[in-house]
């Protein structure tokens, strides 16, 4: 991610004033795999509940986290007005955007598995990449470098991670590999 953000110029991160915006990018794109994550140590739960309850044990940090910004002058409290102005925003955001879209995630990662989950969330820069290409962009050779390096790194870690599990699932008997029809038809 650095070779791209910083175009191979890993000195000036902070030159233009991106470094801290780039680091609080990284810090979420961590806690988003974190919480995927997190969501296998409750197997039993369904993704509404895990949704849910995340959601409500996280606004007491979100309500003390924007006291401490506005107290120390980094956000003003918005009146009335600027609320109004925003409203059907502010409907999206919190329906679509936030409850819809985590709950989406969360069931996903339940159908299909974290490390899908994740595989598939990664190919959003890749969507970026493709738009800014239809766009006119020009690329330079080390953002190509840096993207294929966390492309491999995915896949690699995709493949390491299914090669690891596939011994312990399968059993002592190769037919246990097969699918039950085929199984059926070896036994």
């Amino acid at each position: 991610m650095i070779l791209v953000v910083t175009k191979g110029r890993v000195a000036g991160l902070f030159d233009e004033g991106t470094g801290f915006g780039d680091l609080l990018l990284l810090l979420g794109a961590i806690s988003w795999v974190v919480y995927s994550l997190g969501a296998a140590d409750f197997p039993s739960w369904s993704p509404l509940r895990y949704t849910a309850l995340t959601s409500v044990f996280s606004l007491p940090a979100i309500f003390a986290l924007t006291v401490l910004a506005t107290v120390a002058g980094y956000v003003s409290t918005p009146s009335a007005a600027d609320v109004e102005s925003i409203g059907w925003q502010l409907v999206y955001i919190i329906a679509i955007a936030s409850v819809l879209g985590v709950l989406s995630w969360n069931a996903g990662n339940k159908l299909l598995g974290v490390t899908n989950g994740m595989l598939f969330i990664n190919f959003v820069p890749i969507t970026v990449f493709a738009i800014r290409i239809a766009q006119g962009h020009r690329f330079q050779p080390i953002e190509f470098a840096g993207a294929a390096l966390v492309i491999g790194a995915l896949i690699a870690n995709n493949v390491v991670t299914r090669q690891a599990r596939t011994p312990a699932q399968s059993g002592a008997n190769p037919s246990n590999r097969l699918s039950p029809a085929l199984r059926a038809g070896c036994d």
